[in-house]
């Protein structure tokens, strides 16, 4: 299903792993963690080694750092963590929302 992304979207992450970073292809210890949710302050599009042209979402906590939107559920507005959305996918849910 492609989704829709804009600015403002609630961004639930699904990645159980490290991310990597596409100039060094290093693990690193920054971004998103499964089941946290932040707010979308961009989006656009990359070129990821595993994926192509990929769209990708930026958040105010990682400046410019651009993640892979494949590895998040949008949450529908009004939806809250703890509703369905939980159930959609297999991650514990971070209480509270950034922003």
């Amino acid at each position: 299903m492609d989704v829709h992304w804009k600015s403002g979207d609630l961004a639930l992450c699904i990645k159980h792993s490290r991310w990597r970073d596409r100039a060094t292809g290093e693990y690193v210890d920054h971004g998103p963690r499964a089941g946290s949710v932040h707010v979308v302050r961009a989006v656009g599009q990359s070129d990821f080694p595993d994926a192509g042209m990929a769209t990708t979402l930026l958040f105010a906590e990682w400046g410019g750092d651009q993640f892979a939107a494949y590895r998040f559920v949008r949450l529908d507005p009004g939806e809250t963590t703890e509703s369905h959305a939980a159930s959609r996918v297999a991650v514990p849910i971070a209480i509270g929302v950034d922003g």
